[in-house]
């Protein structure tokens, strides 16, 4: 796979492969929930036709916007990176890929 999601995907298989055995004990699970989170973003990712079509419309515009909003959750992620602090989207997404929690 040439796709961006695809190469990360070999990435991490990579990664996994060439840790030791006691780097695949800490951080396996870390590593998988990663691989999770890109699998399910590749999932519902836009087409690129679709990005392609909003590249083009900011491309073409007489009075082009300074943000355009392209693909499926693109206005919520927006809204959330507005009103969420660093904080919460560092907890969400730690959360996510399964790191421990901070101490």
């Amino acid at each position: 796979d040439t796709s961006i999601f695809g190469k990360t995907l070999t990435a991490l298989d990579e990664v996994r492969t060439e840790l030791a055995e006691q780097g695949r004990t800490e951080y396996g699970t870390q590593i998988a929930g990663v691989r999770r989170l890109v699998e399910k973003t590749a999932a519902t990712a836009a087409p690129a036709d679709d990005l392609a079509a909003t590249v083009a419309k900011a491309l073409t515009a007489r009075k082009p916007k300074s943000r355009y909003l392209a693909g499926k959750g693109a206005q919520a992620a927006a809204v959330l990176a507005r009103m969420a602090t660093d904080g919460m989207k560092d907890r969400v997404v730690a959360r996510e890929v399964h790191l421990p929690a901070r101490q």
